[in-house]
């Protein structure tokens, strides 16, 4: 029905705060999951999996964005329309796999899911799990702003055809490098 959220003083204890992004939109009309939340000069972005069903059984999922200055007011949260990601030589606001060698349509199951976004020396990194010709793999996007424009870099890890790696999340490891 949309993004639950909760709020907690321990992290052990949650209070219901209602539902964010009841209002769908053609990209997310079927459902919407996978939320990722960060924040950028006092305004918080959700980047979630939007999904919608060309045909019985089948889900072509995207990437989209909502944002809010109060995250704690379910009603707060709206749809992003500034967000620019560049797609098929345009800039749009949803964002799919568009590297050599990826696969993805909105006309059957598609694969552009379980957005994770960071920021790292004044780049925005968006990870995401997709399809390649041949694979599964988390894709990575990147940006000079949260809004973008946000450009598919390709594959950063492949696993085999037939699977997806489910919810790509990356931190920074103890030597400096990422995991």
């Amino acid at each position: 029905q949309g993004i639950a959220l909760a709020r907690s003083d321990d992290l052990v204890h949650w209070e219901d705060l209602g539902t964010a992004l009841t209002q769908r939109t053609a990209e997310d009309r079927s459902m919407v999951s996978a939320p990722h939340v960060v924040e950028s000069k006092g305004v918080y972005y959700m980047f979630y999996t939007g999904v919608t069903t060309p045909k019985p059984g089948q889900w072509c999922q995207h990437i989209l964005a909502a944002s809010s200055k109060m995250p704690d007011d379910p009603k707060s949260w709206q749809r992003s329309t500034h967000m620019q990601f560049r797609v098929g030589g345009k800039v749009q606001n949803w964002f799919r796999p568009d590297h050599p060698g990826s696969v993805w349509s909105d006309q059957e199951w598609a694969d552009c899911r379980d957005p994770m976004v960071l920021e790292k020396n004044g780049t925005w990194h968006l990870f995401y799990s997709g399809h390649d010709e041949g694979a599964g793999i988390c894709g990575v996007a990147t940006a000079p702003s949260i809004l973008g424009p946000w450009t598919d870099r390709g594959a950063v890890l492949k696993v085999p055809a037939g699977t997806v790696p489910e919810s790509c999340f990356v931190v920074e490891d103890p030597e400096g490098g990422y995991i």
